[in-house]
């Protein structure tokens, strides 16, 4: 059937059928077949639209070269007034979701209406949420995107996140945990699950967290930092200094590090 229609189109019109190859060739790789990494891309279909607009100017182009000469110039006037109408909706539309991409929260928002099970939104409103310090509500937004995906690690890491900001450690260290186990090879999960663990006191744990951290990513300054935190606190002030020494080797302009080496004793 769409052979046979592309046949029909090329007959009256090349152009017209240049357009919708352009527009079927272009959208292909946007069509989801292969799931997309991606919450929201609609900006995606800006380059098959350019086939799309070509295949309907063009084809009524030529259609209007078929008129008898009195009927096309009525025709031309119309599709003038056509294409300006079209202009000024598309005008009013681009001002109007310029206004939804200026607001991530709205963005995210509008992208639920289209896509409730889009538990990508979800996780991108709790991050919103979070950065504004709204925890509560982040903690909804990452339990919703882990609903809808359980196997999504970074939801099951910022919900552990929003956790230890509302003092509720000990459910942190268990969203950690959950998160490790989708994806035991992301320092930033160790460090956070470290951070945890530090706040409760529970020094030595913290230490393999900031640790397997490490191993991942040798240059993580932070690690270096948070591991010369705990030494401080266990009263190991050489070992602190080392690790903050190690970091300012690493970057001298590291500033954390130099404040709390601030805070040592001379040699």
């Amino acid at each position: 059937g769409v052979l046979a229609g592309m046949v029909w189109v090329r007959r009256r019109s090349s152009v017209c059928l240049f357009g919708l190859v352009w527009f079927f060739v272009t959208l292909l790789p946007m069509a989801n077949i292969l799931p997309i990494n991606t919450t929201l891309a609609d900006h995606w279909l800006y380059l098959p639209g350019i086939g799309f607009f070509l295949a309907v100017i063009g084809g009524a182009a030529d259609w209007i070269r078929t008129l008898k000469p009195p009927v096309q110039a009525r025709a031309r006037g119309c599709a003038l007034a056509v294409y300006g109408l079209m202009v000024l909706t598309f005008i009013g539309l681009t001002i109007r979701q310029n206004t939804i991409w200026a607001d991530p929260e709205r963005f995210f928002r509008q992208g639920l209406e289209y896509s409730p099970a889009s538990y990508r939104a979800h996780n991108e409103l709790g991050v919103i949420y979070s950065n504004r310090g709204d925890y509560e509500e982040a903690v909804v937004e990452f339990q919703q995107a882990i609903r809808l995906n359980p196997a999504f690690d970074q939801a099951y890491d910022n919900l552990a996140v929003a956790y230890d900001h509302l003092g509720d450690l000990e459910q942190a260290i268990q969203q950690h945990r959950k998160a490790l186990e989708l994806n035991p090879r992301t320092p930033k999960i160790y460090n956070n699950l470290g951070n945890a663990y530090f706040k409760l006191g529970r020094f030595n744990e913290a230490i393999e967290a900031y640790e397997a951290a490490l191993q991942l990513n040798p240059d993580y300054l932070a690690i270096y930092n948070n591991l010369g935190a705990v030494y401080l606190r266990l009263g190991n002030t050489a070992k602190a200094r080392e690790f903050w020494e190690w970091a300012l080797r690493k970057d001298p302009t590291f500033q954390s590090a130099i404040n709390n080496l601030r805070l040592l004793p001379e040699k």
